[in-house]
């Protein structure tokens, strides 16, 4: 492949992709490295008991610093906690996590049944879905109990079964 003369324009993939490939079949790593054996075979999946006990354990420290709830929306957080691997997009999917009672998952109607499918899989399988309008603000503490925090005015959760839009 002949050298190119940088022309003011982007890459094409396949430019980009011919290029990185030569670098990598050029590139060698260093003996130590290379003489690495594979540990994938060790790694084992994270259990539905480890991922409660991550939730117990955050439920703790909620506890000792005085915090209701938490609120897991899409990435790195949901996952670690629930399994539930689900993209960023322009509305709320959320598992949220109280202090004390169960968690539950703040939805669109529109994709209640592909996250159902996800939240059996993980460890609060039988857990209930809730649109957005149906609020997130439930694990919110009662009027007059102190709190600053804006009380609920609407249902938390939805039955198996029963959607709310």
């Amino acid at each position: 492949m002949r050298p190119r003369v940088y022309d003011g324009r982007m890459l094409t993939r396949r430019e980009f992709l011919a290029g990185s490939s030569t670098l990598l079949v050029a590139a060698q790593l260093p003996q130590p490295i290379a003489s690495l054996p594979s540990m994938k075979t060790r790694a084992t999946p994270i259990t539905a008991d480890e991922r409660r006990a991550r939730v117990e354990k955050a439920r703790r420290l909620m506890a000792r610093h005085k915090i209701d709830a938490i609120m897991l929306t899409q990435g790195t957080s949901l996952t670690y906690f629930t399994g539930m691997r689900w993209g960023g997009g322009e509305r709320l999917t959320a598992c949220v996590v109280p202090a004390k009672g169960e968690p539950f998952f703040v939805c669109p109607a529109f994709e209640e049944d592909r996250a159902r499918e996800q939240i059996a899989l993980g460890p609060f399988a039988g857990g209930t879905a809730a649109s957005p309008r149906a609020c997130a603000t439930a694990a919110s503490p009662p009027a007059g109990s102190g709190s600053r925090r804006r009380p609920s005015t609407c249902g938390a959760t939805a039955s198996p079964g029963r959607r709310r839009s």
